[in-house]
């Protein structure tokens, strides 16, 4: 019984870290996906794949760098017209 509780916890635990680790990646993908998008000239959609990013791994570094470029460049935009 110890032993099939034990290896319940491991799996459970590891099952979590990979899931994780998956979305983590995901997450940079989309990032870098947002950054072609943006060098574009596409800032909308890249502001949409950052929120596809964003539910991923909201503690990116790259991910929130992305945010303020994409933002500066909607700012840019919009004092253009």
């Amino acid at each position: 019984m110890r032993l099939l509780l034990s290896l319940f916890i491991t799996f459970s635990i590891f099952g979590c870290t990979s899931l994780n680790n998956q979305d983590k990646r995901s997450a940079a993908l989309y990032v870098d996906l947002a950054k072609n998008q943006l060098l574009k000239g596409q800032p909308p959609m890249a502001l949409s794949t950052l929120f596809k990013a964003e539910k991923l791994d909201s503690n990116n570094p790259q991910l929130h760098n992305q945010f303020g470029l994409t933002y500066f460049v909607f700012k840019k935009i919009d004092k253009s017209l």
